[in-house]
This record gives structure tokens, sequence and C-alpha cells, in this order.
């Protein structure tokens, strides 16, 4: 979609891959860049792949002087890569893919592959903050953790296994993978290490385990888009109390467990925006992401700022004209891609 679309001169041409679930939501994107210039087509991965200039014909679309279009690749093709390894069509796409960036190698590709895959597995991205925030002193923690294996056999169970761990409760209790399943969305606040074992739902799933930090109820959704950084305060889960027991939820419905929007009262000073600043750019420096959300928390009796989740590409909800942002971000990269 998007070719038929008229509007002004063309400069950039986008060929953009997602789920159609997520994709649904860029309707309003294709349009918007439109407006300045950028169109933007969708890349079938379960076709063959094939060149942008053979896909999209811009005769009468370059203004009166023609003029040189650059080219762009957008995706969010990371529920493939975590459903790869179990399903062919998955495997299929990806490989499409591969001969798709190939064939359009004057593009440039918004993301490369090997920034998003740390971010895949939450053993992986908490080890990739944990390098970041190190190497780089930015001056915002991590939640200690653990990785617990899937159980396999005889031996301890999950519950012993975190309970022999360094880690002190509450715990806060997520699957390892990060995204392409149903699980990775599913998660648990316990305050015994114990109440793991009755919890069915991640039998057969390795486990990355963080101790619960009580924040006010409020957590800081910092969205990060080139150059460009904007933070959303948002409601976040109650701080829990260990006569709370078990606090089972999905990630995209956490209402009940919520503190009310009443609640939000807590904000960054000037010296935390510059540390969640110093985050980002180490993150993008180091894993070379252009598109990327970080979830940001404070203790309310220090202040400490803890880094508890990266994810590629969010939805930048609460942006101001997050379309066209984003629209402008990748005419920005194309035409420094293309010199």
């Amino acid at each position: 979609m998007g070719d038929e679309e008229q509007g002004p001169p063309v400069e950039c041409v986008c060929g953009l891959y997602m789920s159609a679930k997520k994709r649904g939501k860029f309707a309003a994107f294709v349009k918007r860049a439109r407006e300045l210039g950028l169109l933007v087509h969708d890349v079938d991965l379960d076709g063959e792949p094939i060149r942008q200039e053979d896909q999209v014909p811009l005769e009468g679309k370059l203004g009166g002087g023609g003029g040189r279009v650059c080219y762009a690749i957008l995706h969010k093709i990371t529920d493939d890569i975590s459903a790869a390894p179990s399903d062919p069509a998955s495997q299929r796409r990806l490989a499409n893919f591969s001969v798709y960036t190939g064939l359009n190698a004057a593009a440039v590709l918004i993301d490369p592959l090997p920034g998003i895959l740390p971010l895949l597995s939450r053993t992986d991205m908490q080890r990739a903050l944990e390098a970041s925030i190190a190497r780089h002193s930015v001056g915002v923690k991590v939640p200690r953790w653990a990785r617990l294996d899937a159980q396999t056999g005889e031996g301890p169970t999950a519950g012993q296994r975190l309970a022999s761990s360094p880690l002190q409760p509450p715990y806060l209790v997520k699957c390892d993978l990060a995204c392409g399943h149903e699980m990775a969305h599913a998660m648990s606040i316990l305050g015994e290490a114990g109440q793991l074992d009755a919890l069915p739902q991640y039998r057969g799933h390795a486990l990355t385990v963080q101790e619960f930090v009580n924040h006010g109820g409020t957590i800081f959704k910092v969205y990060v888009m080139g150059g460009g950084r904007h933070v959303v305060r948002r409601v976040s889960l109650r701080d829990y109390a260990p006569d709370q027991g078990v606090l089972s939820f999905h990630s995209h419905d956490m209402k009940a467990h919520c503190a009310p929007p009443e609640s939000l009262h807590m904000s960054l000073s000037e010296e935390q925006e510059e540390a969640v600043g110093r985050l980002c750019g180490a993150l993008s420096g180091d894993l070379s992401l252009t598109l990327f959300g970080v979830d940001v928390i404070m203790a309310p009796a220090t202040g400490e700022l803890f880094a508890i989740d990266v994810n590629y590409f969010p939805g930048y909800d609460g942006v101001p004209d997050m379309h066209g942002k984003l629209a402008e971000h990748i005419m920005g990269m194309a035409r420094a891609h293309q010199g």
C-alpha cells in the first residue's frame, strides 16, 4: 500500500516489514510519511523478494525536475527471528529477508540485525545493559537478576534454584524469551522463592528473575529515535508487600495491579534526565540501534534509577507527531547512507 497515495514529490522510498498485527497500527504512518516526501510500501516476505525499484514505479512522482531518490528498509522482524527455530514459515521469511536486503543493498537497513538479537533474550538483554552501563558509567543501575534454565528431568526445582541464588525477594519472574511467543508477556511477582514451583505456566521455559524494586507505581518509558529521546511517564505496578502472595499478569494487561493515575507524582530531575540520556547514548552506540525503548524506574527512598527492559522499535505511544518524526528519521538515515 502507499504507492497510489498522492502527495509531494517522492524523495525517499521505504520498504516496511512487520507482522500483520503490528502493521495495522501503521496506516497513519504511511499517510503522514507521504506528506513529507517518503513513500512507504509493504515488503512481502512470503513471496519472491524483488528490488524496490521494480516494486515501486516512480514515474510521475519525482516532480518536474526528477531528482535522485534514496532508499530505506524499515522492519520489525523480531517475532520471526524468535519463532524460526520451530516454525518453517518464519524460517522462510528470514531467508527471504536476507535475499531482499541483498537485492536492495543500496537501501539503508533500519536497524541491522546484530544489534537487535541481544534484545530477544532477556538474559542477553540484561548482559548488554550491564555491559553498557559499566563501560560508560552512565549512573543507572540494573536490578540484580538470575537466569534459571528450563527444568529437565530430576534435580532441584526452579523454586529451589531461585532460593539458592543470591537474589532477595520479592522476585519478578519472566520467561527468557522476550518476544515471538505468548509466554514472552507472562510475568509474576513472588514473595517467596518456593512459590515459583506452584506456577505451571513457567514449566519447560528458561526464566529470567529480577529482584523487584518498589518504584512508587511510576515507570518512565524512554523512547529513542536516532539522536532524539522522549520520556513518557506512566503508571506502573503498585509497590509490593509480602502479604500479597503471588501476582501473575500479562504485560499488556496490568491494570488490575497498577497504581491509580492520580499517584503519578514522581519525576526525573535534570541530573537524572542526563543519566538516562547517557544510558540511551551508550546502548545506541554499543548496539548500533536507532529505534528502541528503555523502561526506567526510580526507587523513591533513594532516587536510584534502574533500567528494567529494552525493546526494539517500540510503539512510541505518547510521543508527539511520532509518525512525522519517524519519517524524518528514515529519510535522514537514507540520505546519509546514500552520501
